[in-house]
């Protein structure tokens, strides 16, 4: 069976992933800067930004196409970024940059 450009290797067709990989791509950058200015670190925002992609193509088949992807993802991201956080607060292993510095150090 021959597959061309739109159908997947299931052969369903792969539209809604290549509008989800475009809109989610075009608005990457905005999403990094948001979820960073939540968490306060870059690697931890890449974490709850790759977390939250996850859960936006799990509910991609609830965005409306009409209305705005970044406001509908960024409210996904501040879920996940607030979930982040809280679960971070409860980690009994939370120190602070210079104290791990200390640690590097001292290794």
């Amino acid at each position: 069976m021959a597959l061309d450009d739109e159908t997947g290797c299931d052969g369903t067709t792969d539209e809604p992933q290549a509008r989800f990989v475009g809109l989610l791509t075009a608005a990457h950058d905005r999403l990094l800067g948001y979820v960073l200015s939540l968490v306060g670190r870059r690697h931890d925002a890449e974490d709850v930004l790759q977390k939250a992609s996850l859960v936006m193509w799990q509910k991609f088949h609830t965005f409306a196409p009409e209305s705005d992807f970044l406001a509908w993802a960024t409210t996904i991201c501040f879920y996940e970024a607030r979930n982040f956080l809280r679960l971070a607060a409860r980690s009994p292993h939370c120190f602070d940059d210079a104290l791990l510095a200390i640690l590097a150090a001292e290794r």
